[in-house]
């Protein structure tokens, strides 16, 4: 750039450093130290390393609130299934005393149906027995009426209702032996589902163990991967202040020359006139 100062001889070249200093008012210190050029390979790295840093932040604050939400549906999986091993507990206990009343009863039956096969199977054989005394010709008169009378008392004794006792008791231990059938199965399926539950349990325990174990993990990278975002967010804004332009400066109101402090101050009235020309 040329300049033609008007009372002196000749055109004298200056420099876009001495026009922006005299003329605009701009720091000769900012100027020194602005960098000559743009570091666009360190500003792109620091972008990508920064969205690096900002997608490992995410990810981590991510999977803290999954692993947090997993360990509590384990949580409430762990009470539900608490629940229902208690009940399948109960359940079992229950089947149980079932079964063991249900036997006791059942062996009653059977002793009292074997009584009554007993007393059955004894009139019979005492019948026959008189039958024989009472028929044999050797016998002395007296034996043979003996035996007869005591014949005719067993004879009008109602068997049928000694036949109806024992049917009665043979359907009713058939009954029991069926209950207690059923009873033993209820028992079985009792504790199985006991056994399932408790696995149930067991499972939502190592789930829940698991998913804390990925919260604490995830809660504790959090800070360092924050503070590596903030380190490289701080770098990217040296970096993108140091490039920044003087436009503040040149475009602003002009500054006071003369004020105190001031590195260049404005020439006075008496110093030559400047023409600019390009």
């Amino acid at each position: 750039m040329e300049t033609t100062v008007s009372n002196g001889p000749g055109v004298r070249r200056i420099s876009l450093a001495e026009l922006l200093i005299f003329e605009f008012g701009y720091d000769w210190r900012t100027m020194i130290n602005k960098p000559d050029y743009r570091d666009i390979r360190a500003e792109r790295d620091a972008r990508d390393e920064l969205d690096k840093a900002r997608w490992e932040l995410n990810r981590l604050t991510e999977a803290a609130k999954e692993a947090s939400q997993a360990a509590e549906d384990a949580h409430q999986s762990e009470k539900r299934a608490l629940n229902q091993e208690i009940a399948a507990s109960r359940a079992a206990e229950n089947a149980l005393a079932a079964k063991v009343a249900l036997d006791e009863t059942k062996e009653t039956a059977g002793i009292a149906l074997e009584a009554l096969k007993r007393e059955e199977e004894s009139t019979r054989k005492r019948k026959k027995e008189l039958e024989r005394i009472a028929s044999d010709g050797n016998n002395g008169i007296v034996t043979r009426n003996k035996a007869k009378a005591e014949l005719a008392i067993l004879l009008s004794e109602d068997g049928i209702k000694l036949r109806t006792a024992r049917i009665h008791q043979e359907s009713a231990l058939k009954r029991m032996t069926a209950a207690a059938k059923r009873a033993e199965e209820t028992v079985a399926l009792a504790e199985k589902n006991h056994e399932r539950a408790t696995h149930a349990r067991k499972e939502a325990i190592r789930l829940k163990t698991s998913a804390l174990a990925a919260t604490k993990k995830a809660e504790e990278a959090i800070p360092s991967a924050k503070a590596a975002f903030d380190k490289i967010s701080f770098t990217l804004d040296e970096l993108m202040k140091k490039e920044k332009t003087g436009r503040g400066s040149i475009f602003s109101s002009s500054p006071t020359w003369n004020s105190p402090g001031s590195t260049c101050p404005r020439a006075d009235s008496s110093s030559p006139k400047r023409e600019r020309r390009a």
